[in-house]
């Protein structure tokens, strides 16, 4: 059919996760008629370039459109080229995904990249493997994702057994 993705509000998050139960790991294509992201998340398991998460938008109008800002989460995968949205029609894009990787302790760090001009009708993810040419940005765009505010919670004052008890 044809689905379209609302914009995130408050705390209700609006998330399009190929797979069978949508939790990670679990792999699956989703086709669709078309399809229109005025905001929200996709999240995808990548885990090789040929057995990963993957959106067909194959039907009619077969359109796949980026209106809002979207966030493409990725999760896994090794070095590679990822495949994640393919559609009849080249994809429009009027806002510019943004790619957030999601921090899943089962896989090795990986760095990403969004490839949207080799093919005017699919977007791919480029994966790599963590190195030493490629530590730099990947501990700049943890840091960008992690390092925020702490707020500390102040403990109540303490008295001593004694004080302040009721008689």
């Amino acid at each position: 059919g044809d689905v379209t993705v609302a914009a995130n509000s408050g705390t209700h998050r609006a998330r399009v996760s190929p797979g069978i139960t949508g939790a990670l790991g679990e792999v699956g294509t989703l086709t669709l008629n078309s399809l229109t992201m005025n905001g929200g998340e996709l999240q995808f398991d990548l885990v090789t370039p040929a057995a990963s998460d993957r959106i067909n938008v194959t039907g009619s109008p077969g359109s796949a459109t980026f209106t809002g800002a979207t966030t493409i989460s990725p999760s896994g995968g090794t070095a590679g080229s990822y495949t994640v949205l393919t559609a009849t029609s080249p994809i429009t894009y009027g806002v510019v995904p943004t790619l957030t990787p999601l921090s899943n302790p089962l896989t090795r760090p990986t760095t990403y990249t969004l490839d949207r001009s080799s093919d005017p009708n699919s977007l791919k993810i480029k994966g790599s493997p963590l190195s030493e040419e490629n530590f730099d940005e990947a501990f700049a765009a943890l840091v960008e994702t992690y390092a925020k505010p702490v707020t500390l919670a102040r403990a109540p004052q303490l008295t001593k057994a004694g004080q302040n008890s009721p008689s």
